[in-house]
């Protein structure tokens, strides 16, 4: 363990500083426990103790540590597809289109799926309006350009239902 790595697992900890010394000396220095003991007059057990706690807690540090930096990657990512997502649709709805808010928990969007990114599809739900769905939160991907309703449960943890809209063109006039 290297003496930055030492610090930060020992910071806040609770130990009488003859250990923390002697157990610097074991995991930063190399010596061994015996001698680091001796050193510094703390007790054999008392070392055995305190290092065996700074190693677990060296582990639960380097887990937090990746499981941190593993949500900061998947945040950026996630903004990232959000804001090409959104660049796209403009590109291909013209500028005046406006993006209304994410899709919400209890709400129903229908119309046509005009983009996609690798976490994002745009909707098209009419008179210029786009709605922004996380891939993630449906139950599965639709094609693209199909006509859709999106159904968003009530429930926040549960996928929305995509369903495929057939188009239908009526002609108006007196049926016979």
């Amino acid at each position: 363990m290297d003496a930055k790595t030492f610090e930060a697992v020992v910071g806040g900890k609770r130990f009488a500083p003859s250990s923390i010394e002697a157990a610097r000396m074991v995991l930063v220095d190399g010596i061994r426990p015996g001698e680091a003991a001796a050193k510094t007059g703390a007790l054999p057990a008392h070392v055995s103790r305190t290092t065996k706690k700074i190693v677990e807690a060296e582990r639960e540090w380097r887990a937090n540590k990746i499981m941190t930096s593993s949500v900061d990657a998947v945040e950026k990512s996630l903004s990232a597809s959000y804001t090409l997502a959104v660049q796209t649709a403009r590109e291909r709805m013209g500028a005046e289109a406006t993006v209304l808010s994410a899709a919400e928990p209890g709400m129903e969007y229908v119309g046509t799926s005009v983009a996609q990114t690798e976490m994002h599809l745009v909707q098209n739900v009419g008179r210029g309006q786009l709605v922004i769905h996380e891939l993630a939160k449906l139950e599965r991907v639709p094609n693209l350009g199909a006509e859709l309703a999106i159904r968003y449960p009530r429930e926040p943890f549960r996928p929305a239902l995509v369903s495929e809209q057939t188009r239908t063109q009526s002609r108006g006039g007196i049926s016979r």
